[in-house]
Order: structure tokens, then C-alpha cells, then sequence
């Protein structure tokens, strides 16, 4: 799972889910959609132009991300607008657990993608780990739609705001370096016994 190029061409296929979570995450509501509508318009031109293609995790990403500012959108009242962030995460975890249960999961696309070649089926263990590793981005989703949750009922709309803020961008970017390091935890895994049978 650590791609070629680093974490730079990782940020840019998931962009638009990290810009909108990033700033809808501090209460920015509006400004979140419209920074990810001009990155998305953007970078499908340059990755037109280049040739480059719209893999899985952008389709993914990018489509999720606009979706969810049409739902932040329609949550205009208070009421709506303390649970938007609860809906937002409960609806990645989904995506997520859905794209677990697939012909392939998500995180088997995106490696598929980056490397340019399938991975062998009979490569079990591998695949499992994959499965497990989008398994973990979903359960991260749900944990914390959880702990938005819990702020919305029992803190004030702007505490909850702030602890957001950095709650939400610290973790998002501990996971995407996590999922950099996949290749470490995967062996690591192998050392303790999991994941072994076919890798």
C-alpha cells in the first residue's frame, strides 16, 4: 500500500473527501462545498488533459464529497446542522463497509491502480488484508460519528466546532499515513501470524 509517488498523489485522488471534511469539519459549511466543486473541476481537467484517468478512489472520493455538501446544504436549521457532521461520517463508514464486500474492495482497487497491474487471487492473505484495511476506514468513520455524536448532544455548537476541527483533520491525516506505511503493517501482521495463508 505505499504507493510510488508518496503521499502527494494519494492526497490528490482523495482530495476532494479531505477538503470537504477538513473545512465542513471547522463549520464551514459553504465554503467546503465550493473548494471542493473548483478542486474537482480542476483536476478532472488535468487529469483529461494528461490522460492520467479518474481512478476508483477519486470517483469514490470526489463523488461522496459532493454528495454530502448537498446534504450539509439542506441542513439549514440548527438542529439539522449540530448532526451534519454525525450523517457525513455515517455515510463514509457505509461506503466503506460496502466497498469491503465487493468482487474487490476499495483498498485492492486503489493499490491495483497505483502499482498498474492486478494482484494475483491466489495472493489470499494479501487480499484479505485489504478487505480488513477497509474494514478499518470504515470503523473509523463510525467511531467518529460516535464522538460527533456525543459533542452534538453535549457540548455547545461551538465547542463541538472546535474540537471538530482539530479532532477530525488530525485523525483523517494519521489514517492516510497509516495507509501509507500499509506495506509495514502488512508484514508486520505476517510476523504475528494473520493474513499468512497464500500472501
Amino acid at each position: 500500500m505505499q504507493a510510488r509517488g508518496g503521499i502527494v498523489p494519494l492526497l490528490m485522488e482523495a482530495g476532494g473527501i479531505i477538503i470537504f471534511a477538513v473545512l465542513a469539519s471547522m463549520g464551514r459549511t459553504r465554503l467546503a462545498i465550493a473548494a471542493t466543486v473548483a478542486f474537482v473541476a480542476f483536476d478532472a481537467m488535468r487529469r483529461v488533459r494528461g490522460h492520467l484517468g479518474m481512478p476508483r478512489l477519486w470517483v469514490l472520493s470526489n463523488g461522496l464529497a459532493l454528495v454530502l455538501g448537498v446534504v450539509d446544504l439542506s441542513c439549514a436549521t440548527p438542529f439539522l446542522f449540530r448532526y451534519e457532521s454525525v450523517f457525513t461520517n455515517i455515510v463514509l463508514a457505509a461506503a466503506f463497509a460496502l466497498g469491503a464486500f465487493g468482487r474487490k474492495s476499495i483498498v485492492q482497487t486503489i493499490v491495483e491502480e497505483r502499482q498498474g497491474m492486478p494482484i494475483s487471487s491466489d495472493r489470499v492473505g494479501l487480499l484479505a488484508f485489504f478487505r480488513a484495511f477497509t474494514l478499518l476506514w470504515s470503523g473509523y468513520f463510525m467511531l467518529k460519528a460516535m464522538a460527533y455524536l456525543w459533542m452534538a448532544v453535549y457540548l455547545t455548537p461551538e465547542r463541538a466546532l472546535a474540537i471538530r476541527g482539530t479532532l477530525g483533520t488530525g485523525s483523517l491525516v494519521a489514517m492516510i499515513l497509516l495507509g501509507q506505511r500499509g506495506a509495514d503493517v502488512f508484514r508486520l501482521c505476517r510476523r504475528m501470524g494473520v493474513f499468512r495463508q497464500g500472501a
